[in-house]
């Protein structure tokens, strides 16, 4: 257990106190499928002779997939502590998407890596998961052939029930514009989803969203010749509804789709093969994914006798893996949670 703060310590130095580099060498990997397809993945190898163990890391819901910065930086500086990480490409997800087909491909992905003629050597195998993709990671060890392969596994800010996720995105209870505009994208009914132009406006808008809600794009778009007015008047009816989000979730047309698509999501869950031990790192304040997904999820666990440990902090800002020490009474409870992850690779 010691090992396991000593490990956690130098991660959370390590995040915190990084230099700025211009490269981070990484090695491609690419998995195999039965089909013959092939996934692309990152592969950070340690610099010692010998690794600790396999991390997995699964990126989360931006344009930037396993290239994304904050991911990169994370991936070596467990490299540096002497872990193995494979971090894959989900493409799914790197496309805004949260139906099951992104679930499908964590899952797959996830058999992929555990299959790998250089990956299934290791014995201790961590999975590494943030925001939405957190579901999908989850789902995926509860399959039957993949309930034994983690050691253990580690949530930020996650998701674990989507439909309760998606009623909040689409209700004012959560404000966050990006993470609503990603779910008006995936479920919007009727004439709007059929007309590629509004569709694009949708897109322009979810990516203003993340960058930095000034909306530049999508105010350039409205403003071209290529818009009928109708559809000016669509796009700038969502273009309010992601600002000022009504509830949306009530309207039949958006109600069909998320329900169907919760359904069918629940369908990857097989609460009887789960028993990987668990790390639930959460913010309170969180206003994209409520922290009692988290919370619900741990009496999940509880009630099934599985080692589990929860730290909720203000330490972080939804996934954000970039932690703020301006809460100095939440280092050790942040401490307590990774050393938990740590202690059991």
């Amino acid at each position: 257990m010691l090992t396991g703060y000593f490990q956690a310590i130098r991660f959370l130095i390590g995040m915190n106190w990084r230099k700025p580099q211009s490269t981070i060498v990484v090695e491609a990997l690419k998995l195999q499928g039965d089909d013959g397809s092939e996934k692309v993945a990152d592969f950070y190898r340690p610099k010692c002779s010998s690794s600790k163990g396999l991390i997995i890391f699964y990126h989360g819901m931006n344009k930037y997939g396993r290239r994304d910065p904050r991911v990169q930086d994370a991936c070596d500086v467990l490299r540096n502590l002497g872990y193995s990480v494979v971090a894959p490409e989900i493409d799914a997800v790197r496309e805004l998407c949260i139906t099951e087909k992104a679930l499908n491909e964590i899952i797959e992905v996830t058999r992929r890596i555990k299959h790998h003629a250089e990956l299934k050597q290791f014995k201790k195998v961590g999975l590494f998961a943030a925001s939405y993709t957190t579901a999908g990671a989850m789902y995926a060890i509860t399959q039957d052939d993949l309930k034994d392969f983690p050691t253990v596994m580690l949530s930020l800010g996650g998701c674990f029930i989507p439909l309760n996720s998606f009623v909040k995105l689409l209700s004012r209870e959560v404000t966050d514009p990006y993470a609503t505009a990603i779910t008006i994208l995936n479920f919007l009914p009727g004439e709007d989803r059929q007309d590629e132009k509004v569709m694009k406006g949708l897109w322009l808008m979810t990516v203003d969203a993340y960058h930095n809600k000034s909306y530049e794009k999508i105010d350039t778009y409205l403003k071209s010749a290529e818009l009928t007015e109708k559809q000016r008047r669509r796009i700038s009816y969502w273009l309010n509804e992601i600002i000022n989000p009504s509830d949306l979730y009530l309207e039949e047309g958006f109600k069909a789709r998320y329900t169907g698509a919760s359904e069918r999501i629940m369908k990857f869950f097989n609460e009887q093969n789960l028993k990987t031990p668990f790390v639930l790192i959460h913010s309170p304040g969180d206003s994209v994914l409520n922290v009692s997904e988290t919370i619900n999820f741990k009496k999940l666990l509880d009630d099934k006798r599985i080692p589990n440990t929860m730290a909720l902090t203000q330490l972080l800002d939804h996934a954000d893996i970039q932690f703020k020490f301006s809460y100095l009474k939440d280092i050790w409870h942040l401490l307590k949670a990774f050393a938990f992850f740590f202690g059991h690779l």
